[in-house]
């Protein structure tokens, strides 16, 4: 069964993934670099999903992994290296803290995506995404944790915690959602994040909040501020 979904929702992922590509290069206070391999990222997953390569359900290793499981990776080994320690010195973290906003616009789009038929609805607030909470609370955190001396550092260092949990029930429901051998939400028409542009919410948009998250708590953790 193919897919009907309005040419708005495809603009919304398209804006919402350059969003937070260009919040994220902000918050390392402008990394250009960061932004051309962004950059270089988006366009390669834009192609490989135009191309059907995802749309290959039963491959091994399952495709849709490949599409948010390099970037994954490759973020952590980042974080974890040398690297990702001068990038966490670097970055701003009330930038950083910025950043999780554009979790508000995902959700409203996952739930239109829902309502077209892209996306099964356990993904949605309705089912098991919890995700809105991020979203909504980014931009009070970084307003509380910057502009008032009352808010102790480990309450952001909680949130931040927090919002990998919730990162991680995202993504374990979307890999449940997606064909493969491990699918177990299933729809009557073609799964929308297997195309582009919404392929970039789990090759672009995941890793970057991910990485956003690990180098706040990194910076937290090892500087002992919040400047």
């Amino acid at each position: 069964m193919d897919l009907a979904i309005s040419t708005t929702t495809g603009i919304g992922f398209l804006l919402v993934a350059a969003l937070t590509l260009w919040l994220f290069h902000r918050a390392l206070r402008k990394s250009y670099w960061v932004l051309s391999v962004g950059v270089a990222w988006m366009l390669l997953q834009a192609f490989l999903a135009s191309s059907g390569f995802y749309a290959v359900p039963f491959g091994t290793p399952p495709r849709f992994g490949l599409a948010i499981g390099p970037a994954v990776v490759f973020a952590l080994f980042l974080v974890f290296s040398s690297v990702g320690m001068k990038l966490a010195q670097q970055a701003d973290l009330r930038a950083l803290t910025l950043v999780h906003f554009v979790r508000l616009p995902v959700e409203l789009l996952l739930h239109r995506l829902a309502d077209e038929g892209g996306v099964p609805s356990v993904m949605t607030w309705e089912g098991r995404n919890f995700d809105i909470v991020m979203g909504l609370s980014a931009p009070i955190m970084a307003w509380w944790a910057f502009r008032s001396a009352r808010l102790p550092k480990r309450v952001l260092v909680v949130w931040n915690v927090l919002g990998l949990l919730l990162l991680l029930n995202v993504v374990v429901h979307g890999v449940l959602s997606a064909p493969s051998p491990f699918q177990q939400f299933h729809l009557g028409a073609e799964f929308a994040l297997l195309r582009s542009p919404f392929i970039w919410l789990p090759s672009v948009i995941v890793p970057l909040v991910l990485f956003g998250h690990v180098l706040a708590l990194r910076k937290l953790t090892r500087s002992g501020s919040t400047e």
